[in-house]
């Protein structure tokens, strides 16, 4: 038979196991402090630019950020439809012969290379000299090939990672260089 005294034990020692317990789970499963989950939330939202040179001062960063993010997503629009004269407007010489001359191949072989579901994931401004301004940009992107007459086609999601220059001409911005840095294919 068991001692008074080692029975008394064992109950003292279950019950502060258990009262470790019910604390350990209260602090897992406590509310936060309202203001600290407002603060939380306004960070998850606010998306910050990257500068990592000199600007003028009257450079807008929020409006330039834009313009940078309308003009890629134009950029993949008009390359999935073919879209020369539109897509002409917004790249420059250079960068535009080498688009068109992959948009003819994409047109003879009854193709398009479709780019959608574009999600920003870094926006950097990394070099700015003479209205020309070197910026890396990050996206989540799908991306595929359709044939025209196939409607049979699978998205792949990547991750991407972009250098692109971007000049300033006629007082709107254009493309002049665009460098794929890194990619690889990224579950959603």
């Amino acid at each position: 038979m068991l001692n008074g005294k080692f029975l008394a034990l064992i109950i003292i020692l279950i019950c502060t196991i258990i009262v470790g317990v019910i604390v350990c789970f209260i602090r897992l499963y406590k509310p936060k402090n309202k203001e600290i989950e407002e603060v939380e939330e306004e960070i998850e939202e606010e998306e910050t630019v990257v500068v990592n040179t000199e600007l003028p001062e009257n450079f807008d960063i929020e409006e330039f950020e834009y313009e940078v993010k309308d003009l890629y997503i134009k950029l993949q629009n008009y390359f999935s439809e073919l879209d020369y004269e539109n897509l002409k407007d917004i790249l420059d010489s250079d960068i535009y012969n080498q688009y068109e001359t992959q948009m003819k191949h994409l047109e003879k072989c009854n193709k398009r290379s479709i780019r959608e579901n574009i999600e920003y994931i870094d926006f950097k401004i990394n070099d700015y000299e003479n209205n020309s301004v070197k910026v890396s940009i990050g996206v989540l992107e799908d991306k595929y090939t359709k044939y025209l007459d196939n409607d049979n086609y699978k998205p792949m999601s990547y991750e991407n990672y972009y250098e692109l220059i971007i000049v300033s001409r006629d007082n709107k911005y254009i493309i002049s260089s665009l460098n794929l840095l890194y990619s690889h294919s990224k579950k959603r």
